[in-house]
């Protein structure tokens, strides 16, 4: 069977290429396939397995879906299968790694992984099925949950853990937040704003103390009666369209 093997980073660069057609035995798995890579290139040697298993911090996506979420080294491969190979992200400028979980409602994960691929993103597979994205300089996985936001409103809330050098991710989640703003997205319960379009509640809302006692003096003093009685439903004057308006008239009694 074949597969297609893509590479990131300083693995592309031990490559020689980003992306390389292979051919392998039927119902192998991943960590064979691993184990291939590192027997042909001489500088993968120890940077993808340790003991047979994957090597911290290193991401290995089977069809964009991370292997470590499925059966790791024993996940099982077809034909046409794409393996895509990132390794841990380095920090630069001295800065250390630092892993940020952001939450956005009101968009959902395949907009988000959307969203990532037009920020300079990859990813193996339709936008719908995909759960992690990976930059030269920074990887998101992606996972989804439906939310109650006000009353018996649900809204899907998409939580993204970043993982980067901190200047890399503060430029790479201010410009994903202004894409999911623009959608009518905003800021979920996991960092601890809100955010997004907002829309008035329509209808009928009630008197104001202070606009009660307003009509209430106007009532009394058109019609000259005291007491505790409230005073009818003011109507409105506005004439209708083609007709005059008419005013009320007050009844003395």
């Amino acid at each position: 069977m074949e597969l297609t093997l893509k590479f990131f980073a300083t693995f592309r660069e031990a490559v020689g290429s980003k992306t390389v057609d292979r051919e392998f035995a039927d119902a192998s798995t991943v960590g064979e396939v691993l184990a291939a890579l590192e027997a042909e290139y001489e500088d993968l040697g120890g940077d993808l397995l340790v003991d047979g298993d994957l090597r911290p911090q290193i991401n290995v996506l089977l069809n964009g879906r991370e292997v470590l979420h499925m059966e790791g080294v024993d996940t099982a491969v077809s034909d046409g299968d794409t393996v895509a190979v990132f390794p841990p992200v380095a920090g630069g400028s001295g800065s250390a790694t630092e892993t940020r979980a952001e939450s956005f409602r009101g968009i959902s994960r395949r907009l988000a992984v959307h969203y990532l691929r037009n920020l300079g993103g990859e990813a193996d597979g339709a936008d719908e099925d995909v759960t992690a994205v990976d930059g030269d300089d920074w990887h998101a996985e992606l996972s989804a949950d439906t939310v109650t936001s006000a009353g018996s409103i649900t809204l899907t809330e998409v939580t993204v853990r970043f993982e980067g050098d901190p200047a890399v991710l503060d430029d790479l989640i201010g410009r994903f937040e202004q894409k999911a703003m623009r959608a009518g997205g905003g800021r979920g319960s996991g960092t601890g704003r809100t955010g997004g379009r907002t829309t008035p509640t329509r209808g009928a809302t009630s008197p104001t103390p202070r606009t009660r006692r307003i009509r209430r003096t106007r009532w009394i003093r058109q019609t000259g009666r005291t007491g505790t009685a409230a005073p009818p439903p003011t109507r409105s004057t506005t004439p209708r369209r083609g007709r005059p308006a008419t005013p009320s008239t007050a009844t003395h009694s």
